[in-house]
């Protein structure tokens, strides 16, 4: 029997088998933890850091616009930013009537003012219910319905 000493490609360190993983390292070539990071995942519920990036839709004709969307690192489900606020086509079709009729209206300057000082208000007030309507920092991100 011939006393064989294995060796570490990586570091040149001492191993006790061939088959022997280098404990120095190990955490270098290990994927990365699944069960730590800031966000949580609502379809595969792994965590992260920081969300990958990903032009959507994937496939589309060079006439199409793409945009560019929140993804998962692990399970690649398109996400949406709970933070970010989504308006309706109802809501900005009523924001353009108050800016249009406050601007092209014949009325008194009160009534312009108060017009726009309702637009502002119920602005301020749609990101101060979109700020506490995120109760949990981990739950930023849920599933985004449009890309499916």
């Amino acid at each position: 029997m011939t006393n064989s000493v294995f060796q570490c490609a990586n570091c040149g360190a001492p191993l006790a088998s061939a088959n022997a993983i280098c404990p120095r390292c190990e955490p270098e070539f290990s994927a990365p933890d699944k069960h730590t990071g800031k966000y949580r995942c609502p379809d595969c519920a792994c965590r992260f850091d920081q969300p990958d990036i990903a032009i959507w839709p994937s496939n589309a004709k060079w006439y199409r616009p793409q945009i560019q969307k929140a993804k998962c690192p692990h399970c690649q489900t398109l996400l949406r930013d709970r933070t970010v606020i989504q308006r309706s086509r109802t809501e900005m079709a009523l924001m353009l009537a108050i800016i249009v009729a406050s601007a092209f209206s014949t009325w008194r300057p009160g009534t312009q003012i108060i017009l726009l000082a309702v637009l502002l208000v119920s602005e301020f007030l749609r990101k101060q219910a979109a700020a506490k309507s995120l109760v949990i920092e981990e739950d930023r991100y849920v599933s985004d319905q449009s890309g499916k």
